[in-house]
């Protein structure tokens, strides 16, 4: 997927906000979908929206991106990263992104893994910013960051953020580096 000015791929619908709604329900994602060996890059907005599970009842929906090449995205609009995980239970895994002005992986739910990424030359046009990103709901719980590689992050962003409030995040055995 190339030269596209919004999202390469969108399974499942979104609130169109980055913060969390009591009243919305992730909904529309189905279960079981997969996004495998892709070459994403040279968008206008993100690479996969995947949303899915039912966030009342934790209902997971194994939804999956994995071994994508994501790069060079969000060059129209920020806060389109190159993985937005929604809903319950949904992977991000063996995953390639670089190359990108903001955040590129952005987790808004429960019981998602973001897991065996290699992100580097991220966030290179923001600062109070990270590759991995999630905040403003403190019941977001379950969700698990491991074993990625993130490099060559600028000063003034982080490696990991959980924002305004963000609760329950485990960070394990990744490797950060200059």
């Amino acid at each position: 997927f190339s030269n596209i000015s919004l999202d390469a791929v969108k399974i499942g619908k979104n609130n169109n906000t980055i913060t969390t709604d009591p009243a919305y329900i992730t909904s529309g994602g189905g279960h079981n979908n997969k996004v495998r060996n892709c070459l994403i890059h040279d968008m206008g907005c993100g690479g996969v929206y995947l949303a899915g599970g039912d966030e009342q009842s934790l209902e997971r929906g194994n939804n999956i991106v994995e071994h994508c090449e994501i790069y060079h995205i969000s060059r129209l609009q920020t806060y389109t990263p190159a993985v937005y995980l929604e809903g319950v239970g949904n992977i991000a895994r063996f995953n390639y992104i670089h190359d990108a002005p903001h955040m590129v992986i952005q987790i808004m739910g429960n019981d998602m893994l973001v897991t065996r990424n290699h992100i580097e030359n991220v966030c290179t046009n923001t600062n109070d910013q990270a590759p991995i990103y999630s905040g403003r709901c403190f019941n977001w719980l379950g969700n698990q960051i491991t074993y990625n590689l993130i490099e060559n992050i600028p000063a003034g962003c982080f490696a990991v953020y959980m924002d305004d409030g963000m609760s329950g995040m485990i960070i394990r055995k990744n490797i950060f580096k200059d």
